[in-house]
């Protein structure tokens, strides 16, 4: 284990538990030991080493390679480059920036902010109140997903849920979402993408281009322009609008705004066709 250590610190002995020193000073100044403990920054440069316990109200900056960060991770900020890293929570009130490549993000993740770009990464949850934002391209989200805001570009990346509650925006490239998804957001543009349901109370929003978004679709919005993608049910109480252009859209459907017009212009069509037919 090799890593160099910078440390600007007023704290007590405690702090000599989480972390060895190379060369340990020769004395101790009487004034540390009458000091209390207070939060202290830590700027590390990391290179095969880590940290367990993780310590409160720390900051770590790195760039931080091969290394394991484990938790409870609380009031905490990681700055990277982070590469071939390991950091598992809880992770609480916690900040964790970019590049992140190669890595594990592991919770519970609760009231945190990871930002990128992220890059063949996998964070997992349960994630809640977070936000995750990119460039966001080859890596794994899984949930469960709850209040949570994840934004991309996306790009080759799988998002899975449950999702709840959530907002995921583009451009969504390659991806794969699948649920449940329930009172979420997802917008595009949306592109060679496939999203999976449930999908409840959700709003899905384009451009959406040669994508599969699967169902049960129940009291869903989802808007275009929609090109060469297929929307499959149960459809229910839905509202699927365009300009559609190439794509299949399969029921079985109730009550949703598309089929709807479908029927309207059938009806048009017979009524047509009868009209003209009893004129000759």
């Amino acid at each position: 284990m090799k890593f160099h250590l910078f440390v600007h610190f007023n704290f007590f002995f405690s702090h000599f538990r989480y972390h060895r020193f190379s060369q340990m000073p020769k004395f101790i100044p009487i004034w540390v030991l009458f000091c209390p403990p207070a939060p202290f920054i830590l700027q590390i440069k990391y290179t095969n080493a880590s940290t367990s316990p993780f310590p409160k109200n720390a900051t770590i900056s790195g760039p931080i390679t091969n290394a394991t960060i484990s938790g409870p991770i609380t009031n905490a900020t990681i700055s990277g480059p982070i590469t071939n890293a390991t950091i598992s929570g809880p992770i609480t009130n916690a900040k964790i920036s970019g590049p992140i490549t190669n890595a594990t993000i592991s919770g519970p993740i609760t009231n945190a902010t990871i930002s990128g770009p992220i890059t063949n990464a996998t964070i997992s949850g349960p994630i809640t109140n977070a936000t995750i934002s990119g460039p966001i391209t080859n890596a794994t989200i899984s949930g469960p997903i709850t209040n949570a805001t994840i934004s991309g570009p996306i790009t080759n990346a799988t998002i899975s849920g449950p999702i709840t509650n959530a907002t995921i925006s583009g451009p969504i490239t390659n991806a794969t979402i699948s649920g449940p998804i329930t009172n979420a957001t997802i917008s595009g543009p949306i592109t060679n993408a496939t999203i999976s349901g449930p999908i409840t109370n959700a709003t899905i929003s384009g451009p959406i281009t040669n994508a599969t978004i699967s169902g049960p679709i129940t009291n869903a919005t989802i808007s275009g322009p929609i090109t060469n993608s297929t929307i499959s049910g149960p459809i229910t109480n839905a509202t699927i609008s365009g300009p559609i252009t190439n794509a299949t859209i399969s029921g079985p459907s109730t009550s949703s705004a598309f089929p709807h017009k479908i029927s309207l212009f059938l009806a048009f069509v017979a009524t047509s066709t009868h009209f003209f037919s009893v004129c000759r």
